[in-house]
């Protein structure tokens, strides 16, 4: 399984993990985030706010079950950072 790199700068620069949160959040992208305690499903929504510690604030969010493909729509919601386990653009 390849590993993938922290994502770099034109000059080489590791970007730092905020700021790609920043980025995220500027640009009202759609994300996808993983979650620590629930493997068999996920979360995707617009990041709107987040902090240093890596808490998120989602809106139009929507819990999607892997095993049925089953979508919940949430709504607005703030998850904790210490759950989140990765996030990714959609």
């Amino acid at each position: 399984m390849q590993s993938q790199a922290s994502p770099k700068t034109p000059s080489g620069k590791t970007v730092p993990p905020i700021n790609v949160l920043f980025l995220f959040m500027e640009k009202r992208a759609k994300v996808k985030v993983l979650l620590a305690e629930e493997p068999k499903s996920s979360v995707s929504g617009i990041l709107t706010g987040f902090d240093e510690y890596m808490n998120l604030v989602l809106s139009e969010a929507e819990q999607i079950d892997h095993k049925t493909g089953e979508v919940r729509k949430l709504g607005s919601m703030l998850l904790k950072g210490d759950c989140v386990s990765m996030i990714s653009h959609v």
